[in-house]
């Protein structure tokens, strides 16, 4: 359903989009109103790599993980 094309991708978007995420929180605290915008593309950013909310996310490696393992059992 939301599967990336690898599990390697879909861990890579985790951390992207959980660094972002560390970025957007700094950004919203410490820095000046001018750069409260950049705070929100961030979690904007974040939004998309994780296809919705960090559960989601979760769910579509697990989906992952389970069609890989299934996938040699479908070829035998």
């Amino acid at each position: 359903m939301y599967c990336s094309r690898s599990i390697t991708i879909h861990l890579l978007r985790g951390v992207l989009a959980l660094l972002l995420i560390g970025a957007g929180m700094y950004f919203l605290i410490f820095s000046a109103s001018a750069v409260k915008l950049f705070s929100m593309v961030c979690f904007v950013t974040a939004l998309f790599l994780l296809k919705g909310c960090p559960m989601c996310w979760l769910a579509g490696l697990v989906e992952k993980i389970a069609a890989q393992k299934a996938k040699p059992l479908a070829s035998s």
